[in-house]
């Protein structure tokens, strides 16, 4: 079961140059190291979320495992290519999603 970390207001400062500091209990809950990279989420006028910044570099992936990744993908694509009803379907539900359809898997 995922541990939950307790809920806590902590309040940090801006500085003139937009940098902020973070306490170090959110650091250390949150796991941000010196030199750890964030994302911001503006959620909406004065909610912002910050995560961690999580990509394949910081992941211990071994290259099998990212192969069969990618291919079982590409399978599970091409199989939906050749179902009409399943394609149109997941191609209206990438509709929903903004700016899904960009991602080349769209049939010109």
């Amino acid at each position: 079961m995922k541990e939950e970390a307790p809920e806590k207001r902590l309040s940090g400062t801006v500085r003139e140059r937009g940098q902020l500091t973070i306490p170090k209990e959110v650091r250390e809950q949150a796991q941000l190291e010196e030199g750890a990279e964030v994302d911001f989420e503006v959620r909406e006028p004065g909610e912002v979320v910050i995560r961690r910044k999580i990509s394949f570099d910081t992941l211990d992936l071994d290259d099998e495992f990212v192969r069969s990744v990618i291919a079982s993908t590409t399978d599970g694509f091409e199989a939906l290519r050749g179902e009409a009803a399943a394609w149109a379907s997941e191609i209206e539900e990438r509709a929903v999603l903004d700016g899904s359809l960009g991602d080349g898997l769209a049939e010109d």
